[in-house]
C-alpha cells in the first residue's frame, strides 16, 4: 500500500507531489493556472490577458507535452466520473434509504451503540450524495461562466456550441441508467412488490421461484453463464445491483443453452444458470420482475433484458456485478 501511494503521489496529472517536482524543476509554479497564458504568448491574435515570459525551448516543450498529454487525461476521467454518476447515485441513495430504514428498527431495539452507529452511516451517505450533486453542479456553472465569459461574440458562440455538445454527449451516457431510458416490459413480464433488502448471513425463503428480491448475502453473484446452481441470496444480490438472472432447467436443450451462453457473454449485467423444480423451461428475473419462457430464442428474452439489466428499476443499479462469489463460464 505504501509503495501504490508513492505512485500515485509521483503522478503530474493533478497537484500531487510529482506535480510539484516538476513545476520546480522547469521553473513554472503552477501548470495548470499558466495554461491560459501559455496560450497568449505562443499566438499572435491572442486577445487580452497575463502571459509567459520567454521560456527555454526545453522548458516550452515540456510544458506543450504535459498539456497535451494532462488534458486528454483529465478529460478521460472526468468524464467517466460523470457517465457515472447516476449509477454512483443511485447505490449511495438506495443505501441511504436502507439505513434509514434501519434507523428506527434499532432505536426500538434499544441498542445505544447500533443507534448511533446507523444514524452516523446515514449522515455519511447524505453528504457523499449533496458532495456529488454539488460537483456536478459546479461544473455545470463553471461551464456555463467560461461561455459567458468571453470577450467576443464569436467566441462566446463557440464555447456555447461546446457546452451544448457536452450536454448532449452527458445525456446521452445517462440516459440509459436513468428510469426513463428503460426500454418497456415484455409481454407476459409479472411485476412484484419488494420490501425488504437487508444483507443477511441465513438462508432466506422467497415467495417467487426464482426470487426477483428481498433480503440477500452481503456477497454478489458473479455474473456470468454457470452449468451449476448457484446460492440464490448471493443472485439476489446481483438483482438487486442491475442484474437479470435467467435461471433454466438442468435439461434444458443444448442450443438453448448456447443461446444463453451466449447472450451472458455479451450482457455484463446478465447472469444464467440451472434451477430446480422452474415453473417454465426458462425464467429471467431482475428487481421485482420476472418473465417465463419455453425456449431461448423467444425474442422476449432480449427484449427483457434491455428493458431491466443495469436499469433505474433496481435498487443500486450499477453496482459491481463482480468481485464476489463464484466462477462462470469464460
Amino acid at each position: 500500500m505504501i509503495d501504490l501511494d508513492i505512485l500515485r503521489q509521483s503522478l503530474p496529472f493533478v497537484r500531487f507531489d510529482g506535480y510539484w517536482a516538476l513545476a520546480d524543476l522547469t521553473g513554472i509554479p503552477d501548470f495548470l493556472s499558466q495554461i491560459a497564458p501559455l496560450a497568449r504568448s505562443l499566438s499572435s491574435k491572442a486577445g487580452p490577458g497575463a502571459k509567459l515570459p520567454r521560456l527555454k525551448r526545453w522548458v516550452r516543450v515540456t510544458f506543450i507535452a504535459y498539456i497535451l498529454i494532462t488534458l486528454p487525461v483529465l478529460a478521460f476521467l472526468l468524464w467517466i466520473m460523470v457517465t457515472r454518476m447516476p449509477a454512483l447515485l443511485s447505490v449511495i441513495v438506495g443505501s441511504l434509504l436502507s439505513q434509514i430504514a434501519v434507523v428506527p428498527r434499532v432505536l426500538g431495539e434499544g441498542s445505544v451503540v447500533s443507534s448511533v452507529f446507523a444514524v452516523v452511516q446515514v449522515f455519511v451517505l447524505g453528504l457523499e450524495a449533496l458532495g456529488i450533486t454539488y460537483l456536478f453542479v459546479s461544473l455545470g456553472r463553471t461551464l456555463v461562466a467560461v461561455a459567458r465569459g468571453q470577450a467576443t461574440q464569436r467566441g462566446r458562440v463557440i464555447a456555447a456550441m461546446i457546452v451544448v455538445v457536452v450536454g448532449i454527449a452527458v445525456a446521452y451516457a445517462w440516459i440509459p441508467n436513468l428510469p426513463i431510458g428503460q426500454g418497456a416490459a415484455p409481454a407476459g413480464a409479472q411485476t412484484f412488490e419488494v420490501t425488504e433488502r437487508s444483507h443477511v448471513r441465513t438462508p432466506v425463503e422467497y415467495a417467487q421461484t426464482p426470487a426477483v428480491g428481498g433480503a440477500h448475502s452481503p456477497v454478489v453473484q458473479n455474473c456470468g453463464f454457470y452449468t451449476r446452481a448457484v446460492a440464490e441470496e448471493n443472485a439476489v444480490h446481483s438483482l438487486e445491483h442491475g442484474a437479470v438472472w435467467i435461471a433454466y432447467q438442468t435439461d434444458l436443450p443444448d442450443e438453448d443453452l448456447d443461446t444463453l451462453r451466449e447472450l451472458a457473454r455479451r450482457e455484463s449485467y446478465l447472469l444464467a444458470s440451472p434451477v430446480d423444480d422452474l415453473p417454465a423451461p426458462i425464467v429471467a428475473s431482475a428487481w421485482e420482475q420476472q418473465l417465463r419462457l419455453n425456449v431461448a430464442t423467444d425474442g422476449r428474452l432480449i427484449e427483457f433484458v434491455e428493458a431491466f439489466a443495469a436499469q433505474g428499476q433496481a435498487p443500486e443499479a450499477g453496482g459491481p456485478c463482480t468481485g464476489g462469489a463464484g466462477n462462470p463460464e469464460p
